[in-house]
């Protein structure tokens, strides 16, 4: 596991941890999927809802005054599994939401994409119809004009392999054109994508090789029209995924998601990666420790920062947990806060917005008791301003504590950062093989972090375990197995 004991800098979160109210009251699996901010402070928010008695789950949409009261909630109730995953305001006072909604049939899907005015009574719905088991919508964005555009994904007939989807829509709720993209012998899954100021959009998500089952971030640049201007693979040693894309002034694209630190996908990290507009990979940045890490959104701060939000799982308390990290311009991390504001249950962002006040809002879910389990959970006057004086407890050198050395079958390795960058952290044996892996090349953040290093299946014996970090000198400690 990870730690961090001390920040780089201070911050200031002003936050206020709320439950949606529900009308009807849930007692199930609740999540807000998506966010967007309204043109009076408020929030527009977009997810699914059930009860403990049933397994139908219903996509809901509702609309937040900037105190967080609820102005009106809708749901969209079919037969077996349905929600939401994006949402974006409208001219009006209204919005728009996509997502996908289950048939009788299970395991079958279609896509879902409902406009509500200002009151929240339903303008349009559009549900194309195609004969394919599984078609999803993942991410929309909506022109001056009202139109919108919405990505996602659709499977072959026989659901061996799935397509990008781009769908365009008039204000009227009318398909203007449809189009898919990828490979037919490839995975291609579209995540989110973002308009282009030649009147186009870029779209990002994964493309998986069949045969090698290797993942990368895909990325397509597409006209007004939807043809392909370029298309780019983002390849890497290990899986990675793009989860959000979000467009620069300069042009460029940042993107993030999460990378795999082993072939075996077993441990990942949140994933920053730059490209430019032609597709063409600038730098990446991966961030976490030890367990599954990864973002689902991304914000650019008027200072050209970035906000990301998503989650990390806590080895020590066994639960996942609210994760928020700001970095500079070059993916240089600034500060990063983990979050449990309910209790000891699970937490996780999916989203983010920024308020007319430039404010932020993180909404997810959580299982923490009291606000409940598996319940609707955002984050409101969220509010990142960074002090840049430095905390006096920061360590001073970079070293490496293990403890108890010798051990049986588990050791604690802590590292002290004195300043933050790219970590590295390695076990070898005598003979100088490689035993693990417990940070490749993250982002780490200057503080004291603690790893685990589980011997169990190896034999008795002499190990050493490598750290690495930018700007200063290999460390290197004998560690003593003994059984």
């Amino acid at each position: 596991m990870l730690r961090h004991a001390v920040f780089i800098t201070l911050i200031l979160f002003v936050q206020v941890a709320q439950i949606l109210a529900q009308p009807p009251s849930t007692t199930g699996y609740d999540v807000l999927r998506a966010v967007c901010s309204d043109d009076a402070n408020g929030m527009f928010v977009a997810g699914h809802s059930s009860t403990s008695e049933t397994n139908i789950i219903a996509a809901v949409v509702a609309h937040l005054d900037s105190s967080g009261d609820v102005l009106w909630t809708q749901t969209l109730d079919f037969p077996y599994w349905d929600q939401f995953d994006d949402i974006a305001s409208t001219e009006g006072g209204g919005c728009i939401a996509a997502g996908s909604c289950g048939s009788t049939r299970r395991g079958s899907f279609d896509l879902a994409i409902v406009r509500f005015d200002s009151n929240g009574d339903t303008v349009w719905t559009l549900f194309p119809e195609r004969d394919v088991p599984w078609e999803n919508a993942s991410a929309l964005a909506v022109e001056d004009d009202g139109s919108s555009w919405i990505i996602g994904s659709i499977s072959d007939p026989h659901q061996e392999a799935h397509d990008f989807l781009l769908l365009r829509v008039s204000a009227d709720g009318d398909t203007l054109w449809s189009a898919s993209y990828g490979d037919e012998n490839d995975q291609e899954l579209g995540y989110d994508l973002q308009l282009t100021d030649d009147g186009g959009a870029v779209l990002a998500g994964s493309v998986a090789d069949r045969s090698s089952y290797q993942r990368n971030i895909y990325v397509v640049r597409v006209d007004a029209d939807g043809n392909t201007v370029w298309n780019s693979i983002l390849e890497n040693d290990y899986p990675s995924d793009a989860h959000a894309i979000l467009a620069l002034p300069n042009g460029n694209f940042a993107i993030a998601g999460r990378t795999f630190s082993d072939s075996n996908s077993e441990q990942s990290d949140g994933l920053l990666v730059m490209i430019n507009g032609n597709g063409d990979e600038l730098w990446r940045r991966s961030y976490g420790g030890q367990g599954d890490d990864e973002f689902h959104a991304i914000g650019l701060k008027e200072d050209g920062s970035f906000l990301l939000a998503g989650s990390r799982y806590n080895y020590s308390s066994v639960k996942r947990q609210g994760w928020l990290v700001l970095t500079d311009s070059n993916g240089q991390g600034i500060l990063e806060r983990q979050t449990h504001y309910g209790g000891d249950g699970n937490e996780e962002f999916l989203d983010l917005a920024r308020r007319v006040d430039n404010t932020w809002i993180a909404v997810g879910m959580t299982s923490s008791e009291p606000i409940g389990s598996n319940d609707y959970y955002y984050i409101d006057d969220l509010q990142v301003e960074v002090d840049g004086d430095p905390t006096p407890s920061l360590p001073s050198t970079f070293t490496l504590h293990s403890w108890p050395n010798p051990f049986n079958s588990q050791i604690t390795i802590h590292v002290e950062l004195p300043s933050g960058g790219p970590f590295d952290l390695r076990v070898f044996d005598v003979l100088g093989r490689e035993v693990t892996v417990l940070a490749n090349s993250q982002y780490a953040f200057a503080g004291i972090h603690q790893f685990s290093f589980d011997a169990r299946g190896l034999a008795s014996g002499t190990y050493f375990v490598r750290g690495r970090s930018a700007g200063s000198q290999d460390q290197l400690q004998r560690l003593t197995l003994l059984k």
